[in-house]
């Protein structure tokens, strides 16, 4: 029987349980138009994949290893974690999008990645073959701030995102390379998240605006 379906890279990944005539047993297969490659078998420490979702030519995928429920994107010969999911008896993650190298995930669930959340929650990567990238401090001045921060000086296209402290988005910016300047004006006093994105590197930091 098939779980899911999913297409990405003109390749079809099935998921599901599947057996060959000699019994052998598998979770997962891929068909590139011409053969179907057998990608996971069944095992105590294989993936065992629920649901695929397709999103900018990436595959991400919600499966159980050994009982616990993770998600992740494919690496071109596996799943990469983004994270530990506690889903509850009938939780499941039910919509997935990506937005400037940061991942959207919402459903039924109340813990992401260790983090208690209310069944939405972001992941901050570049996604690709073998690349996700941590994130590090972001650099600016100055902190308190009135109305602006000046940014480490950067040779890169970066997205900057302004949060507030309920982790709502109040402003995205794209600064391009050599701009540091970003304006704050409009912002109420208190604290705020800036975190800039860009091709290479995820950075963060912590503003307080008076």
């Amino acid at each position: 029987s098939i779980s899911s379906i999913a297409v990405v890279n003109n390749e079809v990944f099935m998921s599901g349980m599947f057996q060959k005539a000699n019994s052998s047993s598998f979770s997962l297969l891929k068909w590139n138009g011409t053969t179907i490659t057998e990608v996971f078998a069944f095992g105590i420490s294989v993936p065992t994949v629920v649901k695929m979702f397709v999103v900018s030519h990436h595959l991400f995928a919600e499966y159980t290893i050994q009982g616990f429920r993770h998600f992740g994107y494919w690496n071109g010969s596996g799943f990469t974690g983004l994270g530990d999911v506690v889903l509850g008896t009938s939780g499941s993650i039910d919509a997935v999008t990506e937005m400037s190298n940061i991942v959207y995930v919402g459903g039924t669930f109340s813990t992401f990645d260790g983090v208690t959340v209310n069944n939405i929650a972001q992941h901050g990567v570049v996604v690709g073959i073998e690349n996700i990238l941590e994130e590090s401090p972001l650099g600016f001045y100055p902190n308190p701030a009135t109305g602006y921060i000046v940014l480490d000086a950067s040779d890169e296209l970066r997205t900057i995102a302004v949060y507030n402290a309920l982790g709502q988005l109040c402003h995205q910016y794209l600064l391009n390379a050599g701009e540091c300047f970003l304006s704050l004006e409009d912002l109420q006093p208190g604290a705020y998240i800036v975190r800039a994105v860009s091709r290479e590197k995820i950075q963060t930091g912590r503003v307080i605006i008076e």
